[in-house]
């Protein structure tokens, strides 16, 4: 278990000390969040607002909040996903550079490796999304 813990830190420092590799998988959701508070945040909820009938009247912070955390969660599951696809990278890096072959001839059991490039990915992608959210859970993605 102590192995699987070396190997999970391991792939985890590559990620996180491989500069473009961290910004290319947090570009996307950069993209999202300026094109979101430009100008799709106000065109979803004009959109969310003509599907009302008229006489239906709902408060302005329920819609702003509504639209606000539609837009949230589209953006999370965005930086879920680029995340996790930048952080296997490694796997194949390793593979390249012949990383692979080290851990192959070593004592240590194949599932041990494929397990920690799983749980490194896991990790990575939480530790990110999580400090993601808690910096912008007071926000509004909406003026």
């Amino acid at each position: 278990m102590r192995t699987m813990g070396y190997l999970i830190k391991r792939n985890m420092k590559l990620f996180f000390k491989d500069k473009g590799m961290l910004i290319s998988s947090l570009i996307t959701p950069i993209i999202l969040l300026v094109l979101y508070i430009t100008f799709l945040g106000r065109v979803y909820k004009d959109i969310f607002i003509q599907n009302f009938p008229e006489s239906f009247e709902i408060d302005d912070k329920l819609i702003n909040g509504f639209v606000s955390s539609q837009l949230f969660s589209s953006l999370f599951a965005v930086s879920c996903i680029t995340i996790s696809f930048c952080n296997n990278l490694i796997m194949i890096q390793d593979k390249v550079t012949g990383a692979n072959n080290d851990f192959i001839t070593s004592p240590v059991r194949k599932p041990l490796i494929i397990g920690s490039y799983y749980f490194s990915t896991i990790f990575s992608s939480s530790i990110i999304s999580v400090s993601y959210t808690h910096l912008r859970a007071h926000e509004t993605v909406l003026d």
